[in-house]
């Protein structure tokens, strides 16, 4: 063993200084492709070598319109070739195939102890990809094995601007494979393809130009084609095993590749109608209202909700119709959602339109939709009529309610009145006993805040402090309860802050909103039962209940 290593290095030894010349002996840069026609978003290599150097700066050519994907490979090494030694450097380049045409790569060029050494130029015959088309029997890819092939297909051959494409990769084959590896993913000319964790697909048996097929799906993908041309998928690339007819070898590895696609974008049919939401394909829209009655001064929800498959970045909030007797508020988005739904991408938009009414009567809402359906080819329309009985506002009450009726209030303003009068009596006893006395002593807070007080309406002035000390704060109190009450399904007596801002929290209310609620309560309950005075903050709280009791979220 040792005298084979001896020879080894005297071997060597004698071959040094041919290794020490072959560093300028006959240098040449040469260029390879590894095909001279491509189709069109398919790869291919490009390699330049260096013969004669194991060094030197390359300039790469400009590859323009050939995209360059990755980095470039370098090998460096030597070789002994009839008794002699070569050294040589490597460049390796990946490229993506443009458009169908012919093409001419320029000369590389390598600088090297001040000289400059060019490879010839490369001409590319660009062919077209495969049209998708609709229908019609899978076959095989031309030039691939009958009994391992991988296969793309898209879900639909009509595409149009801002429709969702579905792109699937199949590995179809008759024979045990060992793995699959997913080496290099397919790609589009324009726009970007994103993959589908989500989709998932069960291992079936196929036919395929009269024979039998296993076909597994290896990858799922979706895009928004964003504008009319032709859009092209570039090949998937994978990786499996096969088994080997080497003995010696129970598998041995392979590359399978995808043919490209192209696929044609149109633009939407004319005319687009008025009101186009900007949505492309199929949608479920319903619209409902939180109210089918209301009075003058109140105001109601309709909310719109949508689900589909269309791009939901184009979606511009669609208006809503009104009679003349209600007001409508700018939408908002009360709930948004994108998702993969097993199949594709989904989006699910929940829009919230509030309206006051303004007048007594019969009223309508029209919120209107309008989508492109590509199954169709047509637009459609989305239009409901929601009707709403919109009240008189109630004489007499401070602030506007959905509840309670004129009968309540014929009742309140006759033991109100009473209440008034017991109220007045009392308080002027008890001057006069406070006189007498020479003391000063506070009035004991009431054991319970009266149900039924007299109203003051809305354009009418308040009584005077000195009459009516908390009079304004027991009417404040009751209304504010009885309205949660019937939004709650309690007795207004059942009503605390507590349930309340539970609620309000359950319906998407504001903090600002919240807020308000519990400084009312606070207040009422500090003037009704700890007898503090707060006749100055009767405009802030009436402010406050009014905004509260109009059923908008702020």
């Amino acid at each position: 063993m040792r005298t084979f290593q001896w020879l080894f290095v005297i071997v060597w030894l004698q071959q040094l200084p041919n290794v020490l010349n072959a560093q300028d002996k006959e240098v040449r840069l040469n260029a390879v492709i590894s095909t001279r026609e491509v189709v069109e978003g398919a790869h291919f290599e490009v390699t330049y070598q260096l013969s004669g150097s194991n060094s030197g700066d390359l300039l790469a050519p400009n590859f323009s319109p050939f995209q360059r994907l990755g980095n470039t490979q370098e090998l460096s090494g030597m070789q002994f070739v009839n008794g002699s030694v070569s050294a040589h450097h490597t460049w390796v380049f990946s490229l993506t195939a443009p458009a169908s045409g012919e093409y001419t790569i320029p000369p590389a060029e390598v600088q090297l102890k001040g000289k400059v050494y060019r490879s010839k130029e490369l001409r590319v015959r660009v062919l077209p990809a495969t049209k998708v088309k609709s229908g019609g029997p899978l076959s095989i890819p031309a030039g691939a094995d009958p009994s391992v092939f991988l296969l793309m297909e898209v879900n639909t051959a009509s595409v149009y601007v801002g429709q969702q494409v579905v792109v699937k990769v199949y590995l179809y084959t008759k024979r045990a494979l060992s793995g699959v590896n997913l080496v290099r993913l397919p790609e589009l000319s324009s726009g970007n393809l994103k993959e589908l964790e989500r989709y998932n697909e069960a291992e079936e048996q196929v036919t395929v130009g009269g024979e039998r097929y296993n076909r597994l799906l290896v990858y799922a993908g979706s895009f928004f084609a964003e504008a009319p041309g032709r859009v092209v998928v570039s090949p998937a690339v994978i990786n499996t095993a096969v088994v080997s007819s080497n003995p010696f070898q129970s598998y041995r590895t392979i590359q399978l590749a995808s043919s490209p696609l192209s696929l044609d974008v149109m633009k939407l049919p004319l005319p687009i109608p008025d009101g186009f939401s900007g949505l492309v394909g199929q949608y479920e829209v319903e619209a409902i209202i939180n109210i089918d009655s209301i009075l003058v001064g109140e105001a109601a929800v309709c909310t719109l909700s949508i689900q589909g498959n269309g791009n939901s970045r184009l979606l511009e909030l669609p208006k809503v119709g009104v009679s003349e007797g209600l007001k409508g508020y700018e939408p908002i988005v009360k709930e948004e959602e994108v998702y993969e739904n097993g199949r594709e991408l989904a989006h699910r938009q929940l829009l919230e339109y509030t309206v006051s009414a303004l007048s007594e009567g019969m009223q309508f809402i029209k919120p209107s939709l309008i989508w492109f359906d590509p199954d169709s080819n047509k637009y459609v329309r989305y239009e409901p009529i929601i009707s709403i009985k919109v009240g008189p506002k109630q004489k007499g009450e401070l602030f506007p309610t959905s509840v309670g009726g004129g009968e309540f209030w014929t009742v309140a303003r006759k033991v109100g009145l009473g209440s008034i009068v017991v109220a007045l009596a009392v308080l002027a006893g008890y001057f006069v006993v406070d006189r007498k006395n020479k003391m000063q002593i506070a009035m004991p807070a009431p054991s319970s805040v009266p149900r039924e007080v007299s109203t003051v309406g809305l354009g009418q002035e308040l009584l005077v402090e000195e009459e009516k000390p908390t009079g304004f704060y027991a009417q404040v109190y009751w209304e504010v309860r009885r309205y949660f009450a019937n939004r709650l399904g309690v007795a207004p007596e059942e009503v605390s802050k507590k349930l309340v801002s539970r609620w309000m929290e359950e319906n998407g209310y504001s903090i600002s909103a919240m807020s308000d609620m519990q400084f009312v309560f606070n207040t009422c309950e500090q003037a009704l039962y700890a007898e503090q005075d707060h006749s100055a903050d009767h405009v802030l709280i009436e402010g406050k209940v009014k905004l509260l009791l109009s059923g908008v979220d702020y």
